[in-house]
């Protein structure tokens, strides 16, 4: 129990004793200062995690349709024996400047990569794929072969004999931009915004 002596400006506080009552009040301002930085720190907190969160969300937004295309391996309809490379827009809305940069496979654990496609050779004309993939529609390159290159000239000089099948490892580098004007590269399952372009 709290006890006011009128004479003089203290208070009596069990456990305390008696004590200035002005001492007593900055008590009390103390604590409520401290209560008010803990309340800041506290926003402060969620409104950091609140910005990370939403920083989160539309990094993943923006990625969402990139997501939704992929290459594959197929067999070839025109040839079963040929395998064709095929980028489909699984997405809402169409891609742009679809460009094919790389094919890999490993046949009898040799990787090979340099490609083309029959019957040309010249694997540098071919970077182009398509200039508009749209939503639910596919872009396909026929009869993928791989070559063995003239280090001196940069011409191919010949068409190596590998049996391409669909149960291979093969890694499909391609690169679109997507309806957002976002330049997206896919390297197999990895995908990756490129900065600075599109």
């Amino acid at each position: 129990m709290i006890s006011w002596w009128a004479a003089d400006d203290t208070v009596r506080v069990p456990g305390w004793g008696i004590v200035d009552t002005d001492d007593f009040a900055a008590y009390g301002q103390w604590a409520g200062g401290i209560g008010s930085l803990a309340a800041v720190v506290a926003l402060a907190i969620v409104t950091f995690i609140d910005i990370r969160r939403r920083n989160a969300e539309a990094r993943d937004a923006r990625a969402a349709q990139a997501r939704t295309v992929i290459a594959m391996v197929e067999t070839s309809p025109t040839d079963p024996e040929e395998v064709d490379v095929v980028i489909y827009n699984h997405g809402p809305a169409p891609v742009l400047n679809v460009r094919l940069e790389a094919v890999e496979v490993v046949v009898d654990g040799e990787r090979h990569s340099d490609w083309g496609f029959s019957p040309s050779l010249n694997i540098k004309d071919i970077r182009f794929f398509a200039p508009v993939i749209a939503p639910g529609e596919s872009a396909r390159l026929r009869e993928l072969t791989f070559v063995e290159y003239d280090d001196v000239v940069g011409l191919p000089l010949r068409t190596l004999p590998l049996t391409l099948t669909l149960d291979l490892p093969y890694t499909i580098t391609f690169t679109f931009i997507d309806a957002q004007g976002i330049r997206w590269r896919r390297a197999g399952s990895v995908l990756r915004r490129i900065l600075g372009q599109g």
